[in-house]
Parts: C-alpha cells; structure tokens; sequence
C-alpha cells in the first residue's frame, strides 16, 4: 500500500529569474488551503449589534471560497481548512471547538447565532486567546501531517483589558521577524477604527502586515491575503521581506538551510559534493544548492547568514556551478538552470574564469556582508578546513565543511513533498533520507499497522539500525 495525499506530484512553475523581485509568490489558491482557522470576537456591549451581523454574514460567504471539513476523501488534512469561534467579553467562551464543525453549513449556523451581550468589559480577550492557543496544542498531528494556525481577532474595544498582558505575551510581531519563530499567524481586525486607543493595541502584536479595518472595502481580499499566508511554511528559516507594491510584510515560498559535515558526527562521505548533500535532504522537495541571483535574495541571505543564531561559518557552498557547456548556472526548483546574470561578487584575486566548477560564498572576517565568491572544487573533502565556532558554541572542528541548500515552501497548492518537511508519503519498505537541525539519519518506512483503529507509520534508521528518535516515531496517520 501507497500513502499518498494528494492526486499528482508537485509541480514547480514559479521560476526565478535575475530581476531584482523578493521572492517566489506562495499560492493564492484558498481553495485549496489546509488551515486551522480561529475566529474570536468580541461581544461586549462596546460592539455594534448591525455591525457584527454584517460581518459574520459576509464572513460566511468568504469562507465558502475554502474547504471547510475535518479530513478530505481519503481522511487526510491536506486541502481542508477547519474553523473554531471564540468569544469573549469579561470572559470567554468556546462556541465551537476546531474539531466542531465538518462544514460551511455548520460554520455559518454559529457565525450567524452570534448576539452582542450587556457586559462592557472586554477582559476577556486574553482567556478566549488561550482558550485557541489550546485548542491548537490538543489538536496538533504529529509534525509533517499538520495544518498551520491562523488566529484572527475581530475588536471593538480594549475597555477593561490588560493591554500590556496581552502584548507580553502575544507578540506575534516580535517573534515574525526573530526568523518566523511564531506558533502561527494572527490577524487582527478592528470593528471600530475611530478609537485611537484600540487602533494602536491592534497595531501592536499581531503579524506584520495582518491588521486590517472592518472598513476597509477590501477586508475579505485582505483575509484570504492572510490565510495564504499563513498556509506557506518552510519548517525552517524563510524569506520574507516588504513588498513596496503592496505595501505588505510577506512571506515567500523560498526556504534556506545549511547542512554540514564534520569529522565528530558526521563525517564527509567520500565522493560527496555539494549538490549530492543537498540531494540528500530530498530531491521531490526541490532540495537544490542555494541561489542568490540578485540583490533581495543575497540581502535575505546575509540576514540569516550573518545575524540569525547558527551564524555563518568562513567559507559555505552556494548554487552557483558551471555546467555541461561551462557555462556558470544557477539551479532552480525543478532542477533546470538558469545563468549566472550581472550580479557576480568575485573575492579578490578570483573571477569567472578562475579554476573549479562550484562556488564557496566566504565571509571577509568581520561577519558582515557583502560575502564573496570563489571557485572551488565540488568535492566536499577538497575544500573542508578546521574551524573554531564562536560563542556561545566554542567548539573546534576539524575536517568542516558546510553548504547552502534551497528547497520549496508548503502552501495551499503544494501539500506535500515541499518545504522541510521528511513524513511526506512513503511507501511501505521504501527509504528517505531525514534531516533536521540537530540529525541526520536514513528513514526506513517498515510497514503502517493498525493499533487500537488507529494507522501508524514506523521506521528505523538504517545506517545504525535504531529506531527513530521519540520525536519521529510513531506517526499517527489518517487513512
């Protein structure tokens, strides 16, 4: 048996290209968006009664654009959206759990129910927040088989709140630009725009870019903008930057890691070359050495490289080779290549025409950009080096050696095979390889069984002959 999760492979049709433009677009395809999506409201008496039926009227119609069910055909989450409604005045209430309701049918008959209360105060807010934050923890799948969150709060008021509360430890903001490190997306939209007061809360917390105004003609475009959003991951650090068209923080479909190899744990393996470790992550995820084509991939790059908390090492393999005709080509997602264009930072002493068929990215010594590029062999053991890693890490290594890989983010179109994620659909007594931050090992699909009604995915890994580590095994699967 097969466990699959979709109908055909991916396809990947967004093509780079050496224009100066931030990012590959993640999917707009709503339809097809696989999101747990929590609806809290504010219901104290600070909301106008007319104001609130008319957005749950045209709330309902726009989430008919979705398919709102718990699992699709074949019982996975995949192109299946769900919905929970929290309320809250000086307290909260779950009106119906993210495992409540199977239909739009069902989501409509809620939104519609809803009714403005006396109490004034909207305190609440903070328990009706936890009330989702829960949900979300109870309902998780185990990783690879899950549906990201999005929390959106509609607000009239901040009469009684615990502002302060609430942005201490709601901060979606903050943790958005630490390297995407928030446990979903939160949008907010204020039901009442004259107050100053509430307008600068909203402003505060939520993701960049996701506040929105129940005025605003173009609210229900800025919702499904959301929930796009928030259905692109890449399970690891992402480019996002601020698009000048839209006027929007956004998130790309582009994802980046570095795999390295060292003497200590995991040794260079003879023969292997930047492309192969990069294969190694998956070629069905479009895991390819890293293109920086032009300036706002390079700048994406050099914030991570050079400010995010792995830091980057002296010298690391990037995308740029030469191929067949000799000619320096970028890979793309789907493997094609595509050329080299005007943006070429050769380190001194180095150009195009310099001796080796793939490129190192080295760092001039003051961990600030620009990095440069040097021709260099392909072959990992001819250029790895010793290295002492900087605090707080202060660790020697020898025989180091790390290289750039890009690979394609999920999003509503692309559910599988995609991103970083390693439990995409594997076949019975097949093999992939695994990565993770911290590991690296070979999976080995055994078999799926059932236990108890439930199917469960089991593996081992295959070059030590050990089970998987806890956190992988088993894997609960819906079939």
């Amino acid at each position: 048996m097969v466990i699959t999760c979709c109908s055909s492979s991916p396809s990947f049709s967004n093509k780079y290209s050496a224009q100066d433009v931030p990012g590959t677009l993640c999917s707009s395809n709503v339809t097809n968006a696989y999101v747990d999506i929590y609806l809290i409201f504010d219901l104290s008496s600070n909301t106008d009664a007319n104001k609130l039926r008319q957005i749950t009227l045209s709330l309902a119609s726009e989430l008919s654009q979705l398919q709102i069910a718990q699992y699709n055909d074949q019982g996975q989450v995949w192109h299946r959206s769900r919905v929970s409604i929290i309320t809250y005045a000086s307290t909260s209430n779950a009106v119906g759990n993210i495992t409540t309701y199977n239909s739009l049918s069902d989501v409509t008959s809620a939104l519609l129910s809803l009714k403005v209360s006396n109490d004034s105060s909207t305190n609440g807010l903070n328990a009706a927040l936890q009330l989702a934050y829960i949900m979300n923890q109870m309902t998780l799948s185990n990783i690879g088989w899950h549906r990201n969150p999005l929390y959106i709060i509609f607000s009239s008021s901040i009469n009684g709140m615990d502002t302060a509360l609430i942005t201490k430890y709601t901060n979606f903001n903050a943790c958005w630009f630490n390297f995407k490190s928030c446990a979903g997306s939160l949008s907010t939209v204020n039901m009442n725009p004259k107050d100053s007061a509430l307008t600068s809360f909203l402003s505060s917390f939520m993701t960049p870019s996701m506040n929105f105004s129940a005025t605003d003609p173009n609210l229900y475009k800025n919702l499904e903008w959301a929930i796009s959003q928030a259905n692109c991951e890449c399970g690891t650090y992402q480019n996002f930057a601020f698009d000048t068209t839209t006027q929007r923080w956004t998130l790309y479909a582009d994802c980046y890691d570095f795999t390295y190899n060292f003497d200590e744990s995991d040794p260079i393996r003879p023969g292997s070359t930047a492309d192969s470790t990069c294969a190694s992550l998956g070629r069905e995820a479009a895991a390819y050495t890293f293109a920086m084509q032009n300036t706002p991939r390079i700048n994406w790059f050099n914030y991570i490289a050079l400010q995010g908390p792995d830091n980057f090492v002296p010298s690391s393999y990037i995308g740029l080779h030469r191929n067949s005709q000799n000619s320096w080509m970028w890979y793309d997602y789907d493997g094609s290549e595509f050329p080299l264009g005007n943006y070429q930072p050769w380190a001194n002493g180095f150009n195009a025409s310099s001796p080796g068929n793939c490129v190192l990215a080295v760092n001039n010594g003051t961990w600030q950009a620009p990095l440069y590029w040097q021709p260099a062999s392909c072959l990992l053991t001819n250029t790895a080096y010793n290295y002492t890693f900087p605090p707080p890490h202060s660790k020697n290594v020898t025989n180091y050696m790390s290289v750039n890989c890009q690979s394609f983010a999920c999003d509503a179109d692309l559910a599988y095979n995609c991103g970083w994620s390693f439990m995409d659909a594997l076949p019975n007594n097949s093999s992939q390889q695994v990565k993770t931050k911290t590991q690296e090992f070979q999976l080995h699909h055994i078999k799926t069984i059932q236990t108890n009604g439930k199917s469960f995915i089991y593996g081992r890994d295959i070059h030590k002959n050990e089970p998987m580590p806890k956190l992988f095994q088993p894997m609960e699967i819906k079939l």
